[in-house]
């Protein structure tokens, strides 16, 4: 899994995923230096856990206080990673009703983004807070069936925005210029071109020269 960002002090009493992630941590960067014996990764912050703490925060000068601050979890992140890589393992501990933490957060954050990518591919509107809301419209054509369609039949990508309060706030008073599409400029220089004064850019009428309520 990807790195929890810090989410409160872990110290003595304390339990819970995020402790069972430290232990965990603190079980991988052990060495013929290291003077603690190996960690129960249990998500319980006892008086080993502590004294392995404090063991790590003396070895990498940082303040010994055997608590897991801000300081002390992205150096021991940082140790743990640069000696096995960037994936963590989850340390197995259950989430139930009530947990709260930096793997509770980045469990909620994975589910929603993942909510969110499903949401945006069935073509449904899906709202990110003040931000605004978004559905994506594929254009596609050429396949035989739905069961044989694939991304290679994906001819464009209309993106539908309908901006949020926030962004609405800093749209009041802005004035916008209209730029008319590469069709669109086509079409009348195809015109002009022709003598015409007139042209039909909607392609209603399959057509780029006949008249329509949508002419420029």
């Amino acid at each position: 899994m990807a790195i929890p960002a810090y989410y409160s002090l872990i110290q003595r009493g304390s339990s819970g995923p995020d402790v069972a992630l430290v232990q965990t941590w603190l079980n991988g960067i052990r060495d013929s230096c290291t003077w603690h014996a190996a960690l129960t990764v249990d998500g319980k912050f006892g008086a080993n856990t502590e004294k392995a703490v404090r063991e790590f925060q003396l070895r990498y000068g940082l303040k010994e206080d055997g608590k897991v601050g801000a300081n002390t979890w992205n150096v021991l992140y940082a140790r743990y990673t640069a000696k096995h890589g960037l994936t963590v393992p989850y340390p197995g501990i259950v989430l139930r009703s009530g947990s709260a933490g930096g793997c509770v957060r980045l469990v909620q954050q994975k589910l929603n983004t993942e909510g969110m990518l499903e949401g945006l591919k069935a073509g449904k509107q899906v709202n990110f807070g003040d931000l605004g809301a978004f559905r994506l419209q594929i254009n596609s054509g050429g396949a035989p069936s739905a069961d044989l369609f694939t991304s290679d039949y994906i001819k464009g990508v209309n993106i539908q925005f309908v901006p949020g309060e926030e962004l609405q706030v800093i749209f009041q008073g802005l004035k916008f210029n209209l730029v008319p599409t590469r069709a669109a400029q086509a079409a009348v220089i195809k015109a002009q071109k022709a003598g015409k004064t007139t042209v039909d850019i909607s392609g209603k009428n399959g057509s780029s020269d006949s008249e329509s309520p949508d002419e420029i």
